[in-house]
């Protein structure tokens, strides 16, 4: 069991490629979200307010994804314009992967929540100077890098859909 989230394309279409497609366990989302919490990414409402739609209604005006939205595995749509403020507090934030990094790698406090097994990734370097590597992050380097790819190429369209 884990979230399923697709991209949607700018005229609001879910975008049915393989390519569009996130699929992450509950360990891992609880373990963003709360690296995405630390880092301001995630604003309230942490609860479905009681005067939202259907819970499927998209932008609802915060200054980054709403909470609530990556909270459950049921059908939320998060805007362009929401991913695109919580990718823009994110790089605005200095040493981001420094804050992140300790949330990625601690239990989370959430159901299900705490880090993957370490034998799941083969440690490894990227070569860059300052760069952290794999080994010093343990599972989630490559999963959090990715998912960051993936919201910026979400925010370029029409945003995501999680399910």
């Amino acid at each position: 069991m884990g979230y399923d989230i697709r991209r949607i394309d700018r005229d609001g279409s879910l975008n049915t490629s393989e390519s569009s497609i996130w699929y992450s366990p509950l360990r891992e989302m609880a373990a963003f979200r709360s690296a995405m919490i630390a880092l301001g990414m995630l604003v309230p409402p942490t609860e479905l307010p009681a005067d939202f739609d259907d819970g499927y209604a998209t932008d609802i005006g915060t200054p980054g994804i709403p909470s609530f939205k990556l909270k459950f595995t049921t059908a939320h749509r998060v805007s362009a314009r929401e991913i695109e403020a919580a990718l823009g507090t994110y790089d605005a934030t200095p040493d981001a992967l420094a804050i992140a990094r300790p949330q990625l790698l601690a239990p989370s406090p959430e159901p299900g929540g705490g880090p993957l097994d370490v034998h799941a990734f083969v440690a490894g370097t990227f070569g860059l100077p300052g760069e952290p590597t794999q080994a010093d992050w343990g599972p989630w380097f490559l999963r959090w890098l990715a998912w960051i790819g993936y919201l910026r190429i979400a925010s370029a369209g029409g945003g995501i859909e999680v399910g």
